[in-house]
């Protein structure tokens, strides 16, 4: 019953979109911040290890909460499946166990929230996971399924042209643990809870077209090129400004 209620709300949250949005929207900007819990901070503490951004992601000071500009994508908002790419990551440099000089660095870049489907309608194997380009000592690795959710999975709203995506209880993925663990020498727990993550999603929504109204069907091509002009100029203003945000 939980299930069936949380999918009613979602569809309810998202019909303001939905009724000026085709099914498949494109995503043009946003941020998603993660707010690491005091287990997480804890856990880098007593490792030794230090976190540092990549530009133009962000660390609050004292290191509790990072943010990732959202850098595009792709949802279909009827069936809540897609991709939310970011830019930007996170540096972990940690010393070696055995040797305190030797210290380790790997990077975690271009976060994706990948497969968005709250309730797992379409397949139950198919789960929301976050995934990351994983670099060691700047070479690259391989993207990497980074964050799983916690059982509440994804909440998803909207309004307008935003979406809003949050989840709570983030943990590792298996593969990011195996990951962390040979090349940071950093045993995790599969139960430490990461912290929690709030997403805003802007999505370009279509309108309906005007009907044309009788005229001057010179006067009206006129009008209609400036119109493109600057329609082309406010997109190029929109994707301006949400740099500038970031």
């Amino acid at each position: 019953m939980k299930g069936i209620l949380s999918g009613i709300a979602v569809l309810i949250s998202l019909a303001s979109i939905l009724a000026i949005a085709a099914p498949t929207v494109q995503i043009k900007g946003g941020r998603t911040s993660i707010g690491l819990s005091g287990e997480m901070l804890d856990t880098l503490v007593s490792a030794g290890c230090e976190l540092e951004r990549v530009k133009p992601a962000s660390v609050k000071p004292g290191g509790d909460r990072v943010r990732f500009p959202v850098g595009g994508g792709a949802l279909d908002l009827e069936a809540l499946l897609g991709e939310v790419e970011h830019r930007g990551g996170l540096t972990l440099s940690c010393p070696d166990a055995l040797d305190p000089n030797d210290i380790r660095v790997v990077t975690l870049e271009n976060l994706r929230i990948e497969a968005l489907d709250p309730n797992n309608v379409q397949d139950p194997n198919d789960v929301t996971v976050v995934t990351a380009l994983a670099s060691v000592e700047n070479d690259i690795f391989d993207r990497i399924e980074l964050l799983l959710p916690g059982e509440s999975g994804i909440e998803v709203s909207g309004n307008g042209g935003m979406l809003r995506l949050r989840g709570t209880g983030l943990t590792f993925a298996p593969e990011a643990l195996d990951f962390l663990g040979n090349y940071l020498g950093v045993e995790l727990s599969p139960e430490l809870v990461v912290g929690d993550a709030a997403s805003q999603v802007n999505v370009r929504t279509e309108k309906p077209a005007a009907a044309d109204k009788p005229g001057n069907g010179s006067s009206k091509g006129k009008a209609k090129g400036k119109d493109k002009d600057k329609d082309k100029n406010k997109d190029d203003d929109d994707d301006d400004d949400d740099d500038d945000d970031d």
